[in-house]
């Protein structure tokens, strides 16, 4: 297939994977560089390196080139390739220099220093000068050709100022944190990157992310039955966040058939799914190097979304098991809260107040199915709406006991707050508990009254983490 008419993210996506992987056993096997213990690190840096490169690559020749970025970035991708010659070309052309694999220790025009292989420089030359090439021959344009070559070599200077700015602002830090602020600054980049160019198809998920910010309240949660400060938990809540966007991207994606026959349109691309499973896969791998037990309830997150959406199984369209899943996220970003700390100060059994939170977030989660009753309806999705309601007076009459259920499932919040003394808190949850009930009974539009659920459920759970010390 020509490279101009190639789509999809599995190509780049594999040739990441594949040169990473062969680049650093190069690297390992020629010089000895990296024990084993280091050796997942500098994976993950690597490929986000690369995913780096060629989304930024990728992103140069689609704006140039008035093609979409699905088939720039497999072009960019045969770039990637050029990351296994800089160790072959140490071992057979440059004999002479010493093996050196540190990269962007210091700033330089030409792209060549003394602290960096000359087999590097070259190669990253190359990438730059061949992209002009491509742009000019794709466009029949040199003038083209030449802006990209020249925004190839500005892409190379900026990564080179943010490793930089990163290694002397973690100067002083722990290997492991430089290399995750490294990694992390990578990433967030390439997704800003892709994000930025599909911005219109990531909207409707994006515009949803207030559904992700009662499990970010969650994490508080943990964080205070713990007795730990609220306020560490911000890298916890924001990988939280990461995970719950992915998977909103993920349910607008396997959720098309429902959109089209509610009237909706339908944004999200195989190549989203891809590409953000990705990018959470490597978020995943970075706070693995730093935290195994939070990687771990993040990767419980994700395969609970799989499981959710996938077609093989699919448990969002059967009845109770798709409200069991929600609990089980409830219960995994609750979890991640209180893996602040080696030992818990906690009041009561950690089984006991899991099983409350887990039952709870079901419990909750009950009221999203409003707003898709038909679409529910239409496409086997069994809610609890369609179970029970054959008509628009049976699904008011269901929807009214759920918010009644609802209702009184936060009224255990208000008396814990009295319980401990807490008169401004129980107020505050309280009024929420009340504006809730108000909102869910009394707004037309049935899309108003989820979205306002889902701001009232953060609030509430934040407020009672902030003016609670202890889960008694």
């Amino acid at each position: 297939m020509p490279i101009r008419n190639a789509t999809g993210a599995e190509a780049p996506i594999v040739a990441i994977l594949l040169v990473s992987a062969a680049r650093l056993l190069m690297e390992r096997n020629m010089y000895g560089h990296y024990s084993a213990e280091f050796y997942p690190v500098m994976f993950v840096q690597t490929a986000l390196f690369y995913t780096f490169m060629a989304c930024a690559f990728g992103a140069i020749v689609a704006v140039l080139t008035q093609r979409p970025f699905a088939n720039a970035v497999n072009a960019a991708a045969i770039g990637c390739s050029f990351g296994i010659m800089p160790p072959l070309m140490q071992r057979w052309i440059f004999t002479g220099d010493e093996a050196r694999t540190v990269y962007f220790h210091d700033f330089t025009w030409s792209l060549f220093h003394h602290t960096q292989a000359k087999g590097e420089s070259v190669i990253i030359w190359l990438l730059i000068i061949s992209a002009g090439v491509y742009v000019g021959l794709v466009t029949l344009s040199w003038l083209r050709g030449l802006v990209a070559g020249v925004a190839g070599y500005v892409v190379v200077q900026v990564l080179s100022f943010g490793v930089l700015g990163a290694l002397k602002a973690t100067a002083d830090m722990d290997h492991h944190v430089t290399n995750a602020v490294v990694a992390f600054g990578l990433l967030a980049a390439s997704i800003l990157v892709y994000v930025g160019l599909h911005l219109r198809r990531w909207l409707p998920s994006l515009s949803r992310v207030n559904h992700a910010f009662p499990h970010i309240a969650l994490v508080a949660c943990g964080a205070a039955w713990t007795g730990r400060p609220i306020n560490h938990i911000y890298e916890q809540g924001a990988a939280v966040l990461f995970c719950f966007i992915v998977l909103l991207v993920h349910n607008d994606y396997f959720d098309a058939e429902e959109d089209r026959k509610s009237g909706r349109p339908v944004r999200a691309t195989r190549d989203d799914l891809l590409w953000s499973s990705f990018f959470a896969g490597l978020c995943l791998l970075i706070i693995y190097t730093l935290s195994p037990p939070n990687a771990l309830h993040l990767a419980i997150i994700v395969l609970l979304g799989l499981v959710y959406h996938h077609p093989s199984l699919r448990l969002k369209e059967r009845f109770c098991l798709s409200y069991l899943v929600e609990g089980g996220w409830a219960v995994t970003a609750f979890s991640i809260g209180t893996w602040g700390t080696l030992s818990f100060h906690g009041q009561g059994s950690l089984r006991e107040v899991c099983a409350l939170v887990f039952f709870g977030g079901a419990m909750l989660s009950m009221i999203k199915d409003w707003k898709d009753v038909e679409g529910d309806r239409a496409t086997g999705i069994n809610t609890i709406y369609v179970m029970f309601a054959r008509d628009s007076s049976q699904e008011h009459r269901v929807h009214r006991a759920v918010v009644l259920a609802t209702f009184l499932s936060l009224i255990p919040g208000v008396a814990h707050a009295i319980g401990q003394g807490n008169t401004v808190g129980a107020i505050v949850l309280a009024a929420i508990a009340v504006l809730f009930a108000l909102c869910a009974t009394t707004l037309s539009s049935r899309r108003a009254v989820v979205e306002s659920a889902m701001w009232l459920y953060a609030g509430y759970l934040a407020t009672f983490a902030i003016t609670s010390t202890t889960w008694a």
